[in-house]
C-alpha cells in the first residue's frame, strides 16, 4: 500500500503546526485594537448617556419653572399646567444628576463634566464622591482600552 500525500503530510505538517501555534497564542493588546469594534462599543454607551443627560436636563427645567412660579406668585397669564412642588422636583433633579454621574461616559468630554461636578457634590445629592470617582476611573480605563484611532507607528 502506498502512502498518500495530502495537506497533512510531513512536508506541510511543519508549516501547519507553525500556523496553528501562531493562531492559538494569546494575542497582544496591539493586535486586539479594532477601531470599528471600539466605535460600536462606545456607541452603545452613547444611548445610555443621552438618556441620563436628557433626564437631568428635563428635571432641571421643571425645577426652574416651578421655582419661577412659586417665587413670583401667580403668573399674569393663564397657566394650565400643574407642576409638582419645587421641593419634589429638586429631589427628582438631584436623583437624575446622581444617576448621570454614575452612567458610563460616552466621550472624554463627559468625563471632564463628571470631574467638574465632583467638587460640587454635597449631602443633598444622593451619591457618594467615592462612587463618582470610581465611575470616572472606570470610564478612563474603558477609553484607554477602546481607542477610536490607531496610534501611528514610527517607520
Amino acid at each position: 500500500m502506498t502512502k498518500s500525500t495530502n495537506i497533512l503530510s510531513s512536508t506541510h505538517r511543519t508549516a501547519l503546526s507553525a500556523f496553528m501555534a501562531k493562531v492559538l497564542e494569546p494575542v497582544t493588546d496591539a493586535e486586539l485594537v479594532d477601531t470599528q469594534y471600539n466605535s460600536l462599543v462606545r456607541n452603545v454607551r452613547a444611548e445610555a448617556w443621552r438618556k441620563a443627560k436628557i433626564k437631568t436636563e428635563y428635571y432641571s427645567a421643571l425645577k426652574d419653572a416651578a421655582s419661577c412660579l412659586e417665587c413670583k406668585g401667580k403668573p399674569p397669564f393663564e397657566f394650565n399646567a400643574v407642576l409638582p412642588s419645587r421641593a419634589d422636583l429638586l429631589d427628582l433633579y438631584r436623583a437624575a444628576l446622581a444617576e448621570q454621574l454614575l452612567t458610563p461616559a460616552f466621550q472624554k468630554l463627559d468625563i471632564d463634566w463628571k470631574k467638574r461636578q465632583l467638587p460640587k457634590l454635597n449631602r443633598y445629592i444622593p451619591v457618594r464622591p467615592e462612587d463618582v470617582a470610581a465611575s470616572i476611573k472606570a470610564d478612563e480605563e474603558f477609553f484607554a482600552s477602546h481607542p477610536t484611532r490607531r496610534e501611528r507607528t514610527a517607520r
